[in-house]
């Protein structure tokens, strides 16, 4: 695990912004540097200033990536990649800690010796999360948050899409941690709410998401699809 002392801690009482941005890969020559200069032009575009070396860009052994931009980067406690899916970083903010994971699941049709160590590996990392920290997982979990799942406020009224065994896998991990899908508590247009668009042109699901515990769900005042 790489650690820092944090220059500045952030105030999550603030407007701040965490995304999670489904790219395909990273692996290629020169990804990265693209992905870097659409992130910089996407914060020029919505803040009126640009300071690319700002930006903090953390990966995991082969795929997931970090990206913190101001006021994160100035926050950065320690980070620490995990395996090809999974990458842990930690910021200090006003009275306390922000936990991220950032996480890749298996595809549905992957099997499930590869699907029980994905969510094994990811529960043990939650688990290590400190107890005051405020946890936050992002990523693509290759499923969608239908609200037949559950009755127990993981998934809210606002959800989406056709239950599948990735689902099952996804809400039975957020229950085991308490852990709750936000974005299903906002009510919003569909153009606001799908990840992932089929080659096919029609086909839409809501993939990607980002979680947190259902005691931190006030933190969260806004949750849609760019």
């Amino acid at each position: 695990m790489s650690g820092k002392k944090a220059d500045t801690p952030l105030n999550i009482r603030h407007k701040v912004k965490l995304a999670t941005w489904n790219v395909m890969t990273l692996a290629g020559t020169g990804y990265e540097v693209a992905l870097i200069r659409e992130l910089t032009w996407e914060w020029q575009s919505s803040s009126g200033r640009r300071n690319s070396a700002s930006f903090r860009w953390q990966r995991s052994y082969h795929g997931d990536a970090l990206v913190a931009q101001p006021p994160f980067c100035h926050a950065l406690t320690s980070w620490q990649p995990i395996s090809d899916r999974l990458l842990m970083a930690r910021f200090l903010h006003k009275h306390g800690h922000l936990t991220a994971i950032v996480a890749y699941a298996p595809a549905e049709p992957a099997d499930d010796h590869t699907k029980d160590a994905f969510y094994n590996q990811l529960s043990a990392t939650t688990q290590s999360v400190p107890p005051h920290d405020v946890p936050v997982v992002l990523g693509d979990f290759n499923a969608v948050p239908s609200d037949t799942l559950s009755d127990d406020g993981i998934v809210g009224p606002h959800s989406s899409g056709i239950r599948n065994d990735n689902s099952d896998r996804m809400v039975t991990y957020c229950g085991m941690h308490n852990l709750i899908l936000p974005g299903t508590w906002f009510k919003r247009l569909d153009i606001r709410r799908w990840t992932w668009y089929s080659h096919d042109g029609s086909t839409r699901k809501e993939s990607d998401h980002i979680i947190t515990r259902e005691r931190d769900k006030g933190l969260f005042k806004s949750y849609r699809t760019f």
